[in-house]
């Protein structure tokens, strides 16, 4: 059974009512205008964000006149070029100006031309980004914040492989020189001290130089052959002074089916291994 021809009427009035009212409360601006920009049809959002009467916008005012002087200036220059060359534009950043403040928007439009060729009119879609300004401010300034940190930071590991870590290098080896000298035990206890809190600085020293390599994405592991064993024992005789200051003993136990010749990078696994060591020391009682 087939529609007759008052319900297929209704249809289209409703079909039309409800593009009307989707044009009317969409949540960007649509504007209808002649060949020259003359408005001819604007929706809620535009009488909105300008709060201008639709009346005053209707009555002979032209689409490129509610923008910012240089907005008309690019609309001459650029817009209404391209428009007439292609057919349409896309995406164009511009700004209103409205009574009470300047909008930044994103401006669409398609050149209507008849069978022809010639211009009947255009119709143009406005998004504000006044949002979207605001999120791209805060990103170049958290990006402004970000290279000064980094500038800051490289200052920093600069200042502290120049000026700290050479002279507590150069404290390290005066101190195991004095310790090949005739000592009496309360100065060989004194350059112990000293030996274990300049190692102690040293190492944490290292261990900040390693973490600005690591978040630079300049580490990168050696590899080359090393003795387990002498790498192992090394550590524990230096660290095994800072056990006897807390009354506990340190023991190394290598297993024999564990490989006395490994390849890998040496350093790196010494500060691991000086890392936990030194935190079973420091957690132990």
């Amino acid at each position: 059974m087939k529609p007759d021809g008052s319900a297929l009427d209704r249809a289209r009035e409703l079909l039309e009512e409800t593009s009307d009212q989707l044009h009317e409360e969409a949540p960007c601006g649509y504007v209808s205008t002649l060949p020259d920009g003359t408005i001819v049809r604007v929706n809620r959002w535009v009488t909105r964000v300008l709060a201008r009467p639709r009346e005053e916008l209707l009555g002979g005012v032209r689409l490129q006149e509610l923008l910012t002087i240089g907005g008309r200036i690019y609309w001459e220059t650029h817009v209404a070029p391209l428009l007439r060359m292609q057919g349409h534009v896309e995406e164009i950043a511009l700004e209103l100006e409205g009574a009470e403040r300047r909008v930044p928007v994103l401006l669409n439009a398609v050149l209507l031309r008849d069978e022809a060729g010639e211009p009947l009119g255009m119709r143009s879609s406005l998004l504000d980004v006044t949002e979207r300004r605001r999120y791209e401010r805060e990103l170049l300034a958290a990006r402004d914040e970000a290279e000064e940190a980094a500038r800051i930071k490289g200052t920093l590991f600069s200042m502290v492989s120049h000026d700290i870590r050479s002279p507590l290098s150069a404290l390290v080896s005066a101190g195991e020189l004095l310790e090949e000298t005739e000592l009496s035990p309360e100065q060989e206890r004194y350059v112990r001290v000293v030996q274990r809190s300049a190692n102690s600085i040293l190492e944490l020293v290292d261990e900040v130089l390693s973490l600005g390599k690591l978040e630079a994405g300049h580490t990168r592991l050696e590899r080359k052959p090393f003795e387990l064993c002498s790498l192992v024992e090394g550590l524990a005789e230096e660290l095994r002074i800072r056990a006897e200051d807390k009354g506990l003993k340190l023991d190394v136990e290598i297993a024999e089916d564990v490989p006395s010749r490994l390849m890998g990078d040496p350093i790196k696994l010494g500060r691991v291994l000086t890392n936990l060591i030194g935190n079973a020391i420091k957690f132990t009682e």
